[in-house]
This record gives structure tokens, sequence and C-alpha cells, in this order.
């Protein structure tokens, strides 16, 4: 199977099995409790998988096409007070293949359910469409990856809103 590979030739296959005529898709969401760190460690990654120096030949088409999308385009500013730009709200993104979220920092430590709707809604009708959701940072336990779970959990709330079945939550990124 080509699925998840960065295989040359042929239409690429993302995880969610659907074949595409093109790069896959990949959905970065940015969030003003994101880590920059993973955010743009993530971006970076992507965007130069396929130019890496190291291979020969560089792998043609690039194998992702990636974007950073949040509830509004504009500047925000990321947890550790860094700005970002952020060039598509999440309503200019009809679909993708992936929806990955980075790690988060909830100010004072606390996350309230239902801070972003617009976002999570935007992460549930995009399972629903096939993407593959996965997250950055251990779920559970204490710091980062306590925040995401809870994330995970208002996603899983848009959802079942929306009368889908089936979502459980954000994977982790293997």
């Amino acid at each position: 199977s080509t699925r998840g590979s960065l295989a040359m030739g042929g239409p690429s296959v993302p995880p969610c099995g659907m074949a595409v005529a093109g790069p896959t898709r990949v959905s970065i969401v940015a969030l003003p409790e994101a880590m920059p760190s993973t955010l743009m460690g993530l971006y970076d990654v992507l965007s130069s998988a396929g130019s890496m120096p190291t291979l020969d030949p560089p792998i043609v088409p690039e194998p992702f096409s990636v974007e950073i999308v949040a509830a509004r385009r504009g500047t925000m500013e990321l947890a550790t007070g860094i700005p970002l730009d952020v060039r598509r709200s999440v309503d200019q993104v009809p679909s993708t293949d992936i929806v990955l979220v980075p790690s988060l920092l909830a100010p004072g430590g606390e996350w309230s359910s239902g801070r972003h709707p617009e976002v999570t809604d935007w992460i549930a009708r995009m399972g629903e469409g096939g993407a593959l959701l996965r997250t950055e940072g251990k779920q559970g336990g204490r710091g980062a990856g306590q925040f995401v779970q809870r994330l995970s959990f208002d996603v899983g709330l848009a959802a079942r809103e929306r009368g889908a079945g089936g979502f459980d939550r954000l994977g982790p990124i293997e």
C-alpha cells in the first residue's frame, strides 16, 4: 500500500484512504494557546518533506500542501506571545486530508469547554468528510496534553451536535 508513504509517481493516497490527484492537503490549526515550536516545526518539516537536500532525486510533485488555519485570518498571538500571520480562516477551507493540532498551553493552566467553537466545529466537519485528525503532544495527564484532550472533547461534542457518529478523539501524531 502507498497509504501514508512518500512514494513517487501516481496519485498520493492520504491516510484517510481517498486518492487525490496532487499533494496531500495538511491543515495545521492555529489557536492562541498553540505552542509556536510545535506549530512551526510541523509546518517546516511537512513543507520541506519533498525537497530535503539529502533526497536524490527530490520527490516531485511535493508530497504535502501545508497551510496554517485559524478561526480568522490576520495576526494572532500564540501562547508565548509570538505573533503569527494566519492567511486562511477555517471558513475558507471546505476540505482537507489531514488536520493537525499542535501542543497547547492554556492561560493559567485552565481550559474552558467551548473555547473555540468555530474551530472545533470545523475540525468535526473535516473528520466527517474523511480527514485524518491528529494532535501533537500526549493526551491526558498534565501540561499541554491535557488541553489537547479537552479540545478533543469539544470536537467530539461538535460532531455529536451535528449528528455525526463515530467520532472518538483527536489521535496522536505517530
